[in-house]
């Protein structure tokens, strides 16, 4: 017996249909930027000078070491195209999440979740779904936000107190 995939779930692919037409990883000046600061550290290790602007030599704390070396690593092996999907699969992430957020809300009603789950990652994506950093900022805080609902005024709710 076939199962149906219901309409609902077609909202889910506005939001993925327009992340190719929003975004594109060589647009973003950002991405080089990061890229640069990658490289540096799978070579030379973490820099505790700039050596890219215009403050080259001023001392500082590298933030964003993490995600650079994997933005590195993703588009030594794939080109941009893989810097692209790594922020796609960012994306079905905090749809999933999204949507997972809004059943348990909306008391299961698929139709209105995936609908909202689209809506607020179509306004993500028209400024924040870029491959930077903060798109697992967002998706944390996303995953956040689910888990502190899942486990709202259950008998194990004392288990999100472990959540920091």
């Amino acid at each position: 017996m076939k199962k149906k995939i219901p309409v609902s779930f077609l909202f889910f692919l506005l939001p993925l249909f327009f992340f190719f037409f929003i975004h594109y990883a060589e647009e973003i000046d950002d991405v080089w930027f990061l890229l640069a600061h990658g490289r540096y550290v799978i070579h030379n290790g973490f820099p505790h000078t700039d050596f890219l602007s215009m403050h080259e030599g001023l001392h500082f704390v590298m933030q964003q070491w993490g995600f650079s070396t994997i933005l590195y690593f993703i588009y030594q092996h794939f080109g941009s195209i893989g810097v692209l999907f790594l922020t796609l699969f960012f994306n079905v992430l905090i749809v999933y999440f999204l949507y997972r957020i809004c059943m348990i809300i909306s008391s299961n009603n698929q139709y209105y979740s995936c609908l909202i789950a689209s809506v607020i990652d179509l306004l993500l994506e028209l400024n924040f779904i870029l491959p930077r950093p903060q798109i697992i900022s967002i998706l944390l805080f996303v995953v956040t936000l689910y888990l502190l609902e899942r486990f709202r005024n259950t008998d194990k709710d004392k288990s999100i107190y472990f959540l920091p």
